[in-house]
């Protein structure tokens, strides 16, 4: 194991520990706030994160009274997927002052 998985790693074991005081006290933090604290393993620590909390809510396109199109749950039974460029818009990770991030997948090559 070469310097960069070991880093990877401990990061990893720190987001699990983390992740683990955070349920004990009771606090709820999204997926967002952990990307922020381990930025240079995002994707393993957002792969982490899903396998233990779960796939986020699909969302689906809905009409606002403006005409533009907002995000929204899916009716029950399933619904269509927001499409951005060629990104599927699979669910929100999180939310805060400065916008929003959302789970994604490229279709074409089958990858989020």
């Amino acid at each position: 194991m070469d310097a960069h998985e070991n880093e990877g790693a401990a990061a990893l074991f720190d987001f699990l520990c983390l992740w683990e005081e955070d349920q004990e006290a009771g606090l709820d933090r999204p997926l967002a706030e952990y990307l922020a604290r381990f930025p240079r393993q995002q994707v393993e620590v957002a792969g982490e994160y899903l396998g233990l909390v779960g796939p986020p809510t699909v969302l689906r396109p809905a009409e606002d009274s403006g005409g533009s199109q907002a995000l929204s749950p899916p009716a029950p039974g399933g619904g269509a997927h927001r499409q951005v460029g060629n990104y599927l818009l699979l669910g929100e990770l999180g939310a805060g002052g400065q916008g929003s991030v959302f789970l994604a997948e490229d279709p074409a090559h089958g990858r989020g």
